[in-house]
């Protein structure tokens, strides 16, 4: 093996450091320009020139490791929940009391498909919350919605929307939601007596749980069975291992309401009205990704060993390329004796070394076929260069 070169050393903490910051990327054009720059980099600094059968039996033995990756994954999908947020955990839901989201990319969980999941099958429900006593907190403890904390909305339900009309009032809902609220992971907590009149008339701006709390409160008003559900929404598909991927960060809830007409539950998002990028499906190739930076650090390890252990004539091709390179030659229609006669007229303290690796070349080449010492005597004399 060759000395130890702090451009390698640097090459390779480049590579990892590129491989930990994009092990969840969300494939955006910018991450992979900036992913492909690194690469770009990584090949400069280690200066890595193969020759071609080399090459070849790397890119096969790459694939193969990436087929490996694939057929594992196939075989063995990961259904896996390990974490969600503190409300959810406590099956409690009280948005008033959350000034801020902190966004974690971490899995949460992972579910393998037989097809492309649809909308529906991209929310992920671990439970629902039916209860509240103020029109924000809802909780798994039956209790009785409390009027005197939510005047304002009780009024304009009364005023702008119709009992036994459930698309009429959902529309109606949605119209306002849009013109009127937006969305933040920084909302503030809401410190009145009355939450949901402060959140939709005064401060107008929350996330998800504001807004489900929000919406099954307005419909349970109007006679509406409605609970608030919570889970995961939206997720990353991966259309190549067809596993949808939920982090910490896709932690939603919405609401289902029971739909007399269809006689079941359905889902209503009013996320999704306000700022549909928060919840949106991303169709991702992050394993693809993963397996092409693994397969790289792969193709550079392996390559490395294959290229010391490779034959004497692809060491001495290797040897005069980057010598070569060291010096700005050009060796474009050169043959291999004129390459060295070139190099030995500059580099006069190796001219002698570099005319018995050449010799030895001339005889393997005259041979027309492989000679263990030769090959053996051809290697020793490139290690004294």
């Amino acid at each position: 093996m060759p000395k130890f070169k702090i451009k390698s050393f640097i090459a390779f903490v480049i590579l990892g450091s590129v491989i930990y910051t994009f092990r969840n990327a969300h494939g955006k054009p910018s991450e992979y320009v900036m992913v492909t720059s690194f690469i770009i980099l990584f090949w400069y600094l280690l200066d890595l020139n193969l020759a071609r059968s080399n090459l070849r039996n790397i890119l096969f033995l790459t694939s193969i490791f990436a087929m490996l990756i694939f057929v594992f994954r196939m075989i063995f999908p990961v259904i896996n929940p390990i974490g969600t947020t503190g409300a959810i955990q406590e099956h409690d839901l009280n948005p008033a009391k959350t000034g801020i989201l902190i966004e974690s990319h971490e899995i949460a969980l992972e579910i393998h498909f037989d097809h492309r999941p649809t909308t529906p099958e991209r929310y992920f429900k671990i439970g629902d919350l039916g209860y509240t006593d103020d029109g924000l907190h809802y909780t798994n403890r039956k209790v009785n919605l409390d009027l005197s904390k939510l005047p304002k909305t009780y009024g304009w339900t009364r005023t702008s929307l119709i009992a036994n009309k459930l698309d009429y009032d959902i529309d109606k809902v949605k119209s306002w939601f849009v013109r009127s609220i937006s969305y933040t992971l920084t909302p503030g907590e809401l410190k009145s007596s009355m939450p949901l009149d402060q959140f939709l008339f005064d401060r107008r701006s929350g996330f998800c749980g504001h807004f489900a709390a929000s919406l099954s409160t307005i419909l349970r008003l109007e006679g509406f069975k409605s609970r608030v559900a919570f889970g995961y929404a939206g997720g990353s598909w991966n259309p190549i291992f067809r596993i949808l991927t939920f982090e910490k960060a896709d932690a939603h809830a919405w609401v289902e309401v029971f739909d007399q007409k269809r006689n079941q539950y359905k889902i209503v998002d009013p996320t999704s009205w306000v700022f549909p990028e928060a919840i949106a499906g991303r169709t991702i190739v992050r394993d693809v990704a993963w397996i092409f930076l693994s397969g790289l650090v792969f193709f550079c390890l392996f390559g490395i060993v294959l290229v010391q252990r490779g034959s004497a004539v692809e060491r001495l091709l290797l040897k005069v390329s980057r010598t070569e390179k060291k010096y700005g030659l050009e060796s474009k229609g050169l043959t291999l004796s004129e390459r060295i006669y070139k190099l030995a007229a500059i580099e006069r303290s190796s001219e002698e070394k570099m005319f018995i690796s050449l010799g030895l070349y001339t005889r393997m080449y005259d041979l027309d076929k492989s000679d263990p010492q030769l090959d053996q005597r051809l290697k020793k004399s490139l290690a004294a260069w």
